[in-house]
Protein backbone atom coordinates (compact mmCIF):
# COMPACT_ATOMS: atom_id res chain seq x y z
CA UNK A 1 0.00 0.00 0.00
CA UNK A 2 1.37 3.39 -0.98
CA UNK A 3 1.63 6.28 1.41
CA UNK A 4 -0.54 9.30 0.62
CA UNK A 5 0.12 12.97 1.14
CA UNK A 6 -2.92 15.23 1.64
CA UNK A 7 -3.04 19.02 1.38
CA UNK A 8 -5.96 21.47 1.45
CA UNK A 9 -6.20 24.45 -0.91
CA UNK A 10 -8.80 26.85 -2.32
CA UNK A 11 -10.54 25.73 -5.50
CA UNK A 12 -8.61 26.73 -8.62
CA UNK A 13 -11.56 28.90 -9.70
CA UNK A 14 -11.42 30.86 -6.41
CA UNK A 15 -8.27 32.92 -6.51
CA UNK A 16 -7.09 33.40 -2.92
CA UNK A 17 -10.25 31.64 -1.71
CA UNK A 18 -12.52 34.56 -2.63
CA UNK A 19 -16.11 34.04 -3.75
CA UNK A 20 -16.65 33.96 -7.52
CA UNK A 21 -19.85 34.67 -9.48
CA UNK A 22 -21.13 32.10 -11.98
CA UNK A 23 -21.19 34.01 -15.26
CA UNK A 24 -21.17 31.13 -17.75
CA UNK A 25 -24.47 30.79 -19.62
CA UNK A 26 -24.11 27.72 -21.86
CA UNK A 27 -22.56 24.24 -21.92
CA UNK A 28 -19.64 25.62 -23.98
CA UNK A 29 -19.34 28.93 -22.11
CA UNK A 30 -18.86 27.91 -18.49
CA UNK A 31 -17.38 29.25 -15.30
CA UNK A 32 -14.53 26.97 -14.26
CA UNK A 33 -14.84 25.96 -10.63
CA UNK A 34 -11.88 23.60 -10.39
CA UNK A 35 -9.25 22.04 -12.63
CA UNK A 36 -7.02 19.16 -11.64
CA UNK A 37 -3.55 19.62 -13.07
CA UNK A 38 -1.77 16.60 -11.54
CA UNK A 39 -2.40 13.29 -13.29
CA UNK A 40 -1.50 11.20 -10.22
CA UNK A 41 -3.81 12.95 -7.76
CA UNK A 42 -7.33 12.65 -6.43
CA UNK A 43 -9.13 15.82 -5.31
CA UNK A 44 -11.93 15.67 -2.73
CA UNK A 45 -13.96 18.79 -3.55
CA UNK A 46 -16.08 20.83 -1.13
CA UNK A 47 -18.25 23.34 -3.05
CA UNK A 48 -20.48 25.97 -1.48
CA UNK A 49 -23.06 27.99 -3.47
CA UNK A 50 -25.04 30.96 -2.25
CA UNK A 51 -27.73 33.02 -3.89
CA UNK A 52 -28.28 36.59 -2.64
CA UNK A 53 -31.02 37.12 -5.26
CA UNK A 54 -34.78 37.11 -4.78
CA UNK A 55 -35.56 34.06 -6.97
CA UNK A 56 -34.32 30.48 -7.02
CA UNK A 57 -31.51 29.81 -9.51
CA UNK A 58 -30.79 26.54 -11.32
CA UNK A 59 -27.05 25.92 -11.55
CA UNK A 60 -25.94 23.41 -14.18
CA UNK A 61 -23.01 21.73 -12.43
CA UNK A 62 -20.70 19.81 -14.77
CA UNK A 63 -18.75 17.02 -13.10
CA UNK A 64 -15.62 15.71 -14.82
CA UNK A 65 -16.77 15.24 -18.45
CA UNK A 66 -14.84 12.92 -20.78
CA UNK A 67 -14.49 15.73 -23.32
CA UNK A 68 -15.66 19.28 -22.64
CA UNK A 69 -15.82 20.11 -26.38
CA UNK A 70 -18.57 17.55 -27.04
CA UNK A 71 -22.06 18.61 -25.90
CA UNK A 72 -23.23 15.02 -25.36
CA UNK A 73 -20.31 14.37 -22.97
CA UNK A 74 -20.99 17.60 -21.09
CA UNK A 75 -24.73 16.90 -20.89
CA UNK A 76 -24.06 13.39 -19.58
CA UNK A 77 -21.92 14.88 -16.80
CA UNK A 78 -24.27 17.71 -15.80
CA UNK A 79 -26.56 17.82 -12.78
CA UNK A 80 -29.00 20.61 -11.96
CA UNK A 81 -28.66 22.16 -8.52
CA UNK A 82 -31.40 24.54 -7.40
CA UNK A 83 -30.01 27.25 -5.14
CA UNK A 84 -32.92 28.83 -3.24
CA UNK A 85 -33.33 32.61 -3.12
CA UNK A 86 -31.38 34.28 -0.33
CA UNK A 87 -29.97 30.94 0.80
CA UNK A 88 -26.91 28.76 0.45
CA UNK A 89 -26.04 25.09 0.11
CA UNK A 90 -23.11 22.71 -0.13
CA UNK A 91 -23.28 21.15 -3.62
CA UNK A 92 -20.25 18.88 -3.13
CA UNK A 93 -19.06 17.58 0.21
CA UNK A 94 -15.83 15.73 -0.39
CA UNK A 95 -16.76 14.12 -3.72
CA UNK A 96 -13.57 12.73 -5.26
CA UNK A 97 -12.36 13.33 -8.81
CA UNK A 98 -9.36 12.36 -10.92
CA UNK A 99 -7.98 14.20 -13.94
CA UNK A 100 -9.25 12.87 -17.27
CA UNK A 101 -6.55 12.31 -19.84
CA UNK A 102 -8.60 13.53 -22.81
CA UNK A 103 -9.81 16.89 -24.02
CA UNK A 104 -10.94 18.54 -20.81
CA UNK A 105 -9.96 22.03 -19.72
CA UNK A 106 -11.68 21.68 -16.35
CA UNK A 107 -12.79 19.09 -13.82
CA UNK A 108 -15.80 20.91 -12.34
CA UNK A 109 -17.58 23.85 -14.00
CA UNK A 110 -21.00 25.50 -13.99
CA UNK A 111 -23.36 27.62 -16.01
CA UNK A 112 -26.75 29.27 -15.46
CA UNK A 113 -29.49 30.77 -17.65
CA UNK A 114 -28.52 34.14 -19.13
CA UNK A 115 -30.96 35.99 -16.85
CA UNK A 116 -29.25 34.52 -13.78
CA UNK A 117 -25.65 35.27 -14.80
CA UNK A 118 -23.51 36.63 -11.96
CA UNK A 119 -26.18 36.02 -9.32
CA UNK A 120 -25.02 32.81 -7.64
CA UNK A 121 -21.57 32.81 -6.06
CA UNK A 122 -19.33 29.92 -5.11
CA UNK A 123 -16.39 29.21 -2.90
CA UNK A 124 -14.85 26.10 -1.48
CA UNK A 125 -11.73 24.04 -1.13
CA UNK A 126 -10.26 20.70 -2.07
CA UNK A 127 -8.17 18.10 -0.33
CA UNK A 128 -5.59 16.76 -2.80
CA UNK A 129 -4.32 13.26 -2.23
CA UNK A 130 -1.12 12.22 -4.01
CA UNK A 131 1.20 9.29 -3.62
CA UNK A 132 4.24 10.35 -1.65
CA UNK A 133 6.85 8.89 0.58
CA UNK A 134 6.21 9.70 4.21
CA UNK A 135 9.29 10.78 6.10
CA UNK A 136 9.69 11.28 9.81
Amino acid sequence: MANLEVRTEALSGCQYGEAIQIGGTAWNSVTTIHSISQADSIDAIFLHFWNPGTTDVVVNLILNPNDDTVQADVDASTVEVVVPAQADLWALQGDRFRKHGGGTAYTVAAYVDAGDANTVRFTGHFDRMTEAAVTA
